[in-house]
């Protein structure tokens, strides 16, 4: 089973470019396989780009082992010239919230324990 597979499903988005383990941690890396994205403000779509960065991620433990995502992520220009965002970064809503450092697979565990759980019993979980 390919890696883009079992890492994210059926997705047109993301793809897995490599992975390693290191440190008793397993890295993914990880790129769009978009042409553009849209902008959050206008929903202008944009190929123009800008920049990039890195981002790291945490996802689900793989094979007993914590596992990050590296994200190569894009910056673009936006192309409407009435919009008041200039530059935008791709988003990944499919996987990967805004702002967030774990995956919605993650996000979506954490909610799950800390809803059972309760409180201090879920911090000591999670």
């Amino acid at each position: 089973m390919p890696y883009n597979e079992l890492m994210f499903g059926r997705s047109e988005i993301l793809e897995v470019i490599n992975a390693e383990k290191e440190d008793g941690k397993v890295l993914i890396y990880v790129r769009s396989k978009q042409s553009g994205s849209n902008c959050p403000n206008c929903n202008e779509l944009s190929s123009r780009l800008h920049s990039y960065y890195t981002r790291k991620i945490m996802d689900l433990p793989l094979a007993g082992s914590q596992t990050w995502l590296i994200l190569h992520v894009r910056k673009f220009y936006c192309l409407n010239v009435n919009c008041i965002r200039k530059v935008f970064a791709e988003r990944f809503s499919e996987h990967i919230v805004s702002r967030k450092t774990v995956t919605k697979r993650v996000n979506e565990k954490f909610l799950k324990i800390a809803s059972l759980m309760g409180g201090n019993g879920g911090v000591r979980i999670c």
